[in-house]
């Protein structure tokens, strides 16, 4: 009871400082609260999800008070079911307040989310054998190289910073997610190569995940969305205690800096980097506190979570190229007026306490895709994917992995 009266107190106190600050600064807001809010069917498809159908909202509050200066906020709204039979009701948001002199940065939600284990490691070989049963007599069975299970979850990741000086921001994080619900959705499972990883399900038990910690960002971007020009730096360090109310004893440190380079006329080459490290002294950090690879956004071509271990480096380039031009947009059906493209290519690593980094164990992938300009105020992206990972046997024994992705924004 006192480990929910911790974790409730710590929501409750980030809650307040976001209402309190807000509040304060509404005297300063225009009477305009809102400046655009738009609302979209969620069709989408990955590997993880299938397809995804539902609605996604974005609004745009207008907190810029009399500083032209102030950059423009955003909460995004999405609930969505897919035919994995997964359901998620999110928002995150990004808000200025007037004159950029605090941020505010986070997500909360709730989902039901089958998904697969594939294990710690930066090795995806593994065999393992699921059986289907009816009574004590088996129907049938797969050879794959992942665990298939499911689990209810709440999650709620805020952050409150403060300008220290232009473009430079620190402050606060919290990370707190609860975990109900949880099985294997296989009847039975054998691991027949001996990768006892794999059994990494043990790790995720009921109950709270509970962190504090600090954030520091430098963000010079153009467009929050969709950058074409500057940088973005966030080192934040996070600390999961039992005395916060939390079931394991952690830490997490993640390095992601981004720049974004204007090449030729409105070309850009996005680059990013990410070093996301952990630790731990009783081994017990759970299977959603490891960083992971893969998915739409980080390593694009493999399943998310393909790779994932205590320890991730990994970076990404791309390269976009948008056929639209500002003052020949034309209407939403002039279609091919709208369009961009884009090539990319990635590559990232997982290593744990005991093995190290080396150069020679990045997982690659490759790919490009298209773009469709559907709010040309927020440069705001249609995004359709198609990427390759290049690692053997991260399909299964001789098989390669690929993915379709289709969703809203861009992927950094």
């Amino acid at each position: 009871m006192i480990k929910y009266l911790r974790v409730t107190s710590l929501l409750m106190l980030f809650l307040n400082i976001g209402i309190e600050v807000v509040h304060a600064q509404s005297k300063e807001i225009d009477s305009t609260r809102v400046r655009r809010f738009d609302i979209f069917p969620a069709i989408s498809f990955s590997p993880e999800t299938s397809l995804t159908l539902g609605a996604l909202g974005s609004m745009y509050p207008n907190l810029k008070g009399e500083d032209p200066e102030t950059r423009q906020s955003n909460i995004n709204f999405l609930v969505i079911y897919t035919l994995a039979n997964q359901l998620l009701v999110q928002s995150n948001w990004d808000l200025f307040t007037d004159g950029n002199k605090m941020r505010f940065l986070g997500e909360v939600g709730v989902a039901k989310f089958p998904n697969r284990n594939y294990g710690p490691g930066n090795n995806a070989a593994a065999r393992v054998v699921e059986y289907e049963l009816s009574g004590s007599q088996v129907v049938d069975s797969t050879i794959v190289n992942y665990k298939r299970y499911s689990v209810s979850s709440l999650f709620f990741k805020p952050s409150v910073l403060w300008e220290v000086r232009d473009h430079l921001y620190a402050g606060g994080i919290a990370d707190l997610d609860y975990v109900w619900n949880f099985e294997e959705l296989a009847d039975s499972t054998i691991t027949t190569d001996g990768k006892t990883g794999i059994d990494l399900l043990e790790r995720t038990t009921l109950g709270w995940r509970a962190g504090l910690g600090a954030s520091l960002i430098w963000d010079t971007r153009d467009n929050i969305l969709s950058s074409m020009s500057g940088s973005y730096i966030n080192l934040n360090t996070i600390f999961y205690g039992k005395h916060l109310g939390s079931e394991y004893d952690y830490y997490t440190i993640l390095l992601d800096a981004r720049t974004f380079l204007n090449t030729v006329g409105r070309h850009t080459l996005a680059l990013r980097g990410v070093g996301n490290f952990g630790g731990t002294n009783d081994e017990t950090i759970p299977l959603r506190g490891l960083p992971r690879i893969g998915g739409s956004k980080l390593g694009r071509g493999y399943f998310n979570g393909t790779f994932q271990d205590s320890n991730v480096i990994s970076f990404q380039a791309e390269y976009r190229i948008p056929l639209w031009k500002e003052n020949n947009l034309g209407s939403i059906y002039h279609f091919w007026k709208r369009l961009a493209m884009t090539a990319f290519a990635s590559g990232a690593q997982a290593f744990g306490q005991e093995e190290s980094f080396h150069t020679s164990n990045f997982n690659f992938g490759v790919g490009g895709g298209m773009r469709y300009l559907f709010n040309a105020q927020s440069r705001a992206y249609l995004r359709i994917d198609y990427a390759f990972g290049l690692t053997p046997n991260a399909g299964g024994i001789d098989e390669f992995q690929s993915g379709l992705y289709f969703s809203f924004g861009e992927a950094f």
